[in-house]
């Protein structure tokens, strides 16, 4: 597609309007959040790539504010709903009755000027209303390396692609490894895009390995390696003596049990490391784990806190209705409240996960179990992470995270302005080696691959009789094509560059591989010919076995058989000389009992 005309702005005017809007923020604006929003203000799109935690969002923030000021009407796309529930709350404490939401469960407000709402709404716009973002001039991608989950990656696809050309998109992604193929095949399906990355946190991170009641840093703020534990952890997985393997003492394979939640939060509260998110993957998890360190510790809310966090919890619950307040999860999460205690997931009802965000938030719940959804742009930053489990049910089985996942979750950790660094716990596990929680913490991050499907709803919505053309385009235009054409081109500059290699090779040595292939093909027809003597040798010295064995086994006389034997000796004396093929030349005694044909006098006394 054509790009948009860029915008001719003074650079004055620029400057001007970034030092405007960095009014409303207590911190300077970073480099590439000032570079961001000059790309915005020139017309661009724009992609901006950086960890989790950095404050990206303030360039989508901006995006919705230059909208706003000049009359025209923004898009705010999120992957998950708690994501989309807390930016609408966001936006609505600063641009009041403007903002609307749109999930799959809420539709508030849709006329509004700014509208929060997931990929999947827009997708289905985009399919079935177009018109209705006729007037809308940037839509904002939050989360957008989203592009590679197996389930909606295809959702995210496919609202790039419908996206109309007119519109200015804002991409915001975590740190990935292939940033610059994804806005390329941004700027190659909707418009130019330009991409901003950035690779530092303003609050760095330091990590540690939770093993024996203590808690050990093993990278310390500036990633410098501090301790090691390469032989702890992983023991329940040992097998000692197995054929092939060096046989492991048993001592060194005693397995610890795995540390509680309640030790880990003594110590972190012993450190001065709360407020802490404890992810774990699984929903009654969370739960049964927030009520077992609520059994543990009663509260960890000190001062006045248990007065504010009463009046918070009567707000939220005076908008609720009688037979809602008796609800189990209700009353669960009320209690856990009280105690400075949280639990958050998808399967929470939305005014519940909005309760645990606002007192995390402000600092009136000190510990918060959550699954890796909270790790979606949700805002709660924490001065400590804990990683409670290192595998995952991924929905089609148990694995081990990824360095992605890990990173995404890790980023919650550090508040900017109110931590000098963040703080990023692994717990022992006797079934994963120290060594590998380490490789994923410190491993490479995976690239962004699409997983882009064709469905059904999308063939019926694009089909136009009779070749289906649109359906076609959408396939050309995917990130799945995209990357192939890109993985092909690679291939074929390979191909070339190693054909130039041989050709370069053998530039004005033609008599000489001349020469070679006729050695070759004598070498090759020598070998042949050693060969066959070869086999022909073997087939002579097993000949050769065989004659020997007879010549020294056989006798000169033909053996009589088992029925011969018995009838001869019926009538043989005693005393007469015989021959055994096993015992060579013998004395007859006589005739053989319990089955056997005789008795004879050898050099040793024998039975046949």
């Amino acid at each position: 597609m054509s790009p948009a005309p860029a915008v001719v702005v003074p650079e004055s005017a620029i400057d001007a309007a970034i030092d405007q809007f960095n009014v409303f923020y207590p911190f300077p604006l970073d480099t590439f959040q000032r570079e961001a929003i000059r790309t915005l203000l020139h017309g661009e799109s724009v992609m901006v790539a950086a960890p989790t935690g950095s404050g990206k969002t303030v360039v989508a923030e901006f995006g919705i504010y230059d909208a706003f000021r000049r009359t025209g009407r923004v898009l705010y796309t999120a992957p998950i709903k708690a994501l989309s529930n807390q930016k609408f709350r966001d936006l609505r404490a600063i641009y009041g009755d403007d903002v609307g939401l749109l999930t799959g469960d809420i539709s508030q407000n849709r006329e509004a000027r700014i509208i929060v709402m997931t990929t999947e709404i827009l997708r289905n716009m985009l399919l079935q209303t177009p018109w209705e973002l006729d007037d809308v001039e940037c839509i904002i991608f939050d989360e957008i390396h989203y592009l590679a989950d197996p389930d909606r990656g295809t959702t995210w696809e496919e609202s790039i692609i419908l996206c109309p050309d007119h519109i200015q998109l804002i991409c915001l992604s975590a740190t990935v490894t292939n940033a610059a193929e994804i806005a390329g095949w941004i700027g190659r399906t909707h418009r130019e895009i330009r991409l901003i990355t950035h690779d530092e946190r303003p609050v760095p991170l330091a990590l540690y390995y939770f093993h024996d009641d203590e808690l050990a840093t093993v990278i310390d703020h500036t990633g410098a390696t501090v301790r090691d534990f390469s032989r702890v952890g992983g023991e329940a997985r040992r097998q000692p003596g197995r054929s092939g393997r060096r046989q492991v003492p048993a001592r060194a394979l005693h397995a610890q049990d795995e540390p509680q939640p309640r030790e880990i939060v003594d110590v972190l509260a012993k450190d001065d490391l709360l407020p802490a998110i404890y992810f774990l993957f699984s929903r009654n998890d969370c739960r049964a784990y927030a009520e077992q360190l609520a059994m543990m510790r009663p509260t960890l809310a000190s001062g006045d806190q248990p007065v504010h966090i009463e009046q918070i919890l009567e707000t939220y619950l005076a908008v609720m209705r009688p037979e809602d307040r008796a609800l189990d999860q209700v009353e669960v999460v009320c209690r856990l409240a009280r105690c400075g205690i949280g639990f958050h997931h998808a399967g929470l009802l939305p005014i519940l996960k909005q309760l645990v965000e606002v007192l995390f938030v402000r600092g009136l719940m000190q510990v918060v179990f959550a699954t890796d959804t909270l790790a979606l742009g949700v805002n709660m930053p924490a001065r400590t992470v804990v990683i409670g489990r290192m595998t995952k049910w991924d929905g089609r089985r148990r694995r081990t995270l990824i360095p992605n996942e890990f990173q995404q979750m890790a980023g919650r950790a550090g508040r900017r302005g109110m931590d000098q660094f963040g703080h990023v716990v692994m717990p022992y596990s006797p079934m994963i080696p120290f060594r590998d929680m380490l490789a994923v913490a410190t491993g490479d991050l995976h690239p962004v691959q699409s997983a882009f499907a064709i469905r059904y709803n999308t063939v019926l919505n694009l089909w136009d009789p009779p070749e289906g053309d649109r359906v076609r385009q959408m396939l050309r235009r995917s990130l799945a094509q995209y990357q192939t054409g890109q993985r092909v081109r690679i291939i074929e500059a390979d191909i070339l560059e190693i054909e130039a290699e041989i050709a370069g090779l053998t530039e004005g040595r033609r008599e000489e591989i001349t020469q070679l292939d006729d050695s070759f093909e004598e070498f090759r027809s020598i070998d042949r010919r050693l060969q066959t003597a070869r086999h022909e040798l073997r087939r002579i010295q097993q000949d050769l076995a065989a004659v020997r064995l007879a010549s020294t086994t056989s006798t000169p006389w033909t053996e009589p058989g088992r029925q011969a034997l018995r009838r001869l000796f019926r009538a043989a004396p005693s005393g007469a000389v015989l021959h055994v093929r096993e015992l060579g030349w013998c004395i007859f005694l006589g005739r053989g009992t319990q089955g056997g044909v005789g008795l004879v006098l050898a050099a040793s006394d024998a039975r046949i």
